[in-house]
């Protein structure tokens, strides 16, 4: 029996799936960066740095040493990033941005330009 009514689990292929009434949508981007995830950890938890490459402040809910973050978008959406390394000393950093039913493409076009502006920004070499 489910406790929660708003949160329902259910197999699929092995792997859990998560239903909200107020995400019913996913946008999901991944990409590999040019450097290591020491080094493009900074960029997703220092405002600062942040800023560079992301057009919105959003509210660090949850940071897992170099692997995982979890943000809250202003809109009240949720955003997960995984930081994993890569082959040849590159890391590969996969978004996942839970929304309203119907907003999964505008926001993964989003998150393409986004991760677009991390790239170059982790690739030239600058600190902040």
């Amino acid at each position: 029996m489910v406790k929660d009514p708003l949160r329902r689990h259910e197999a699929v292929a092995g792997a859990a799936r998560v239903h909200r009434p107020d995400a019913a949508s996913e946008a999901s981007v991944t990409r590999t960066l040019p450097a290591p995830p020491d080094a493009v950890t900074p960029w997703l938890t220092d405002p600062g740095r942040r800023r560079r490459w992301l057009d919105v402040d959003p509210e660090v809910r949850s940071a897992t040493a170099v692997r995982s973050l979890r943000w809250g978008w202003p809109d009240g959406t949720r955003v997960t990033l995984r930081v994993l390394p890569a082959p040849g000393g590159r890391t590969r950093l996969s978004v996942r941005h839970l929304l309203p039913s119907g907003a999964a493409p505008e926001a993964e076009a989003g998150w393409v330009e986004r991760l677009d502006r991390l790239a170059a920004v982790v690739g030239d070499g600058s600190a902040g």
